[in-house]
């Protein structure tokens, strides 16, 4: 799953230009400003979270370059980019770099404390693009311990038009990633949200554990399933016409979904409802509809 992510993210990077001087400068000025002003200095979207005693993180953005940092009773004790064990992209890639979120209410939050209660957190971040509607985002999860920020979780999702059904939400030790994803007989546009999955992750107090892979709309993959040659998900009938209705490349805007029911338009081709079974998991019928939302 995490390689088919990655694959997924490939497709939503746009090539920026951003050069390794230029995020050096932008690390530089970033680092003199919090060491003299404290994060009201700082320019762009910035959020702090406290994470103790006098123990502050700092994400900061100028929406091109990503800024990480810990504060110790107003002195820097530690930035990402200067450690070269923190990801990849929060100190120096300079096609993808990390930029804490725009398109989330949250860049920071607390995780509960590991067994010695050393504090944790997370930081969900977006990586730099030009352009697109499907963006590209990373949820890490860091430990405060011996004076340094150690990541020890990361994942990698994509997301796609507006964001409350999408991102991510702590309950507890549980932690939701919601993102987009894709079918393989047919496909949705850049701002369209897609296959809806969940990524359940609980923090134990001493790492991770994964809790599975959630599909939020499992009707959906019936009918990818449909279209992908298996007849037995579908009555003789409900198969037929479907084979009679649809043909050529399937792009569409999101389905609209009902009670045991999705309708979907693809581009020349008629709009058809999907009917289901009581517990959704063979269609029972399929009409011609009107996919109004």
């Amino acid at each position: 799953m995490r390689l088919l992510i990655s694959a997924l993210l490939t497709l939503v990077w746009v090539g920026g230009t951003a050069s390794a001087s230029e995020e050096e400068d932008f690390w530089r000025e970033m680092d003199t400003k919090l060491a003299a002003h404290g994060p009201e200095g700082l320019a762009g979207e910035t959020q702090t979270l406290v994470l103790g005693d006098g123990l502050l993180a700092v994400a900061a953005s100028d929406f091109q370059y990503g800024y990480l940092a810990i504060l110790d009773h107003g002195k820097v004790r530690w930035t990402a980019h200067s450690d070269p064990a923190a990801p990849r992209c929060w100190r120096g890639a300079y096609l993808r770099p990390c930029l804490p979120t725009q398109f989330f209410s949250s860049q920071l939050g607390l995780l509960p404390a590991d067994s010695a209660g050393a504090p944790r957190f997370y930081v969900v971040a977006d990586y730099y693009q030009e352009a697109g509607a499907t963006r590209g985002h990373e949820i890490t999860f860091w430990r405060w311990k011996n004076g340094k920020a150690e990541a020890f979780y990361d994942i990698d999702f994509i997301t796609g038009g507006e964001t409350e059904t999408q991102g991510v939400k702590v309950k507890g030790d549980k932690v939701e990633v919601t993102g987009k994803g894709s079918w393989q007989h047919f496909s949705v546009c850049g701002a369209c949200h897609g296959r809806l999955i969940r990524y359940d992750i609980r923090v134990t107090p001493n790492g991770t554990e994964h809790l599975g892979t959630v599909i939020l709309v499992p009707e959906l993959d019936i009918v990818d399933d449909l279209l992908g040659g298996h007849d037995e998900l579908a009555t003789p009938e409900a198969a037929a016409m479907l084979k009679k209705s649809w043909h050529g490349n399937l792009f569409a805007d999101d389905p609209v979904v009902g009670d045991h029911s999705v309708c979907i338009a693809p581009d020349d081709n008629p709009a058809l409802i999907f009917r289901f079974s009581k517990d959704s998991t063979h269609i029972v019928a399929i009409e011609p509809g009107n996919c109004r939302r």
